[in-house]
């Protein structure tokens, strides 16, 4: 019996990314996520208490945001300047590449903007979470020197990526930059190092010829 609900649950938790991928948000609802389940919506309020919860349920268990490890990981490659400024422009980079392959991702995030949801809300918290490990880290990482400057500047710089990520899908051009190339978003890139590196008083490192 136990074994049977930790099945459905698990069913029903996965059926909500399989409509949204499949349907959007247009498409989202207890009785689409039963029938992708192949179970009785009735299940939903027995294991979970409603749909609001069942969402919530989603947004913790799923690939949704990034983890630390994923930008900052010991088993990842560090910046060619070992210094918190190199650290962090590392990291905003890795964190627009992490959001660009996560399609459901951005249709939590532009829904969020429209109408907040309880699946809105969860993401939220887990990013707002995420986000200030990830800033803990780049401390850490760039020698431990704190900077007062640096969890504000980092969030306005991911605010502001995140942004172009979700307008690139309807309109990719923004200022003269096309986001719809890899060449656009290498002058993203490019444009971050240079705020976080003045911003921060470090000088940017020459790239090396290779």
């Amino acid at each position: 019996m136990v074994r049977d609900r930790v099945r459905s649950q698990a069913r029903l938790v996965a059926a909500v990314g399989q409509v949204l991928t499949e349907a959007g948000f247009k498409g989202l609802g207890v009785n689409a996520v039963a029938r992708r389940a192949d179970l009785d919506k009735v299940l939903i309020y027995r294991y979970f208490g409603g749909f609001d919860a069942l969402l919530e349920a989603y947004a913790r268990s799923g690939d949704l945001w990034w983890s630390v490890d994923e930008i900052v990981g010991e088993h990842l490659p560090g910046p060619e300047q070992d210094s918190l400024a190199a650290w962090c422009v590392l990291a905003l980079k890795r964190q627009v590449a992490a959001l660009r392959q996560r399609p459901v991702t951005q249709q939590i995030l532009a829904w969020e903007l429209v109408e907040p949801s309880p699946l809105s809300r969860a993401l939220s918290e887990l990013r707002e979470a995420r986000t200030r490990q990830l800033v803990g880290r780049l401390v850490e990482r760039g020698g431990g020197r704190a900077h007062g400057l640096l969890p504000t500047l980092h969030g306005l710089l991911g605010a502001a990526s995140l942004y172009l990520v979700l307008r690139a899908h309807s309109v990719g051009q923004w200022h003269g930059v096309d986001f719809t190339t890899e060449a656009g978003w290498g002058r993203l890139d490019g444009a971050i190092a240079a705020l976080v590196h003045a911003a921060l008083g470090e000088p940017q490192a020459t790239p090396s010829r290779r």
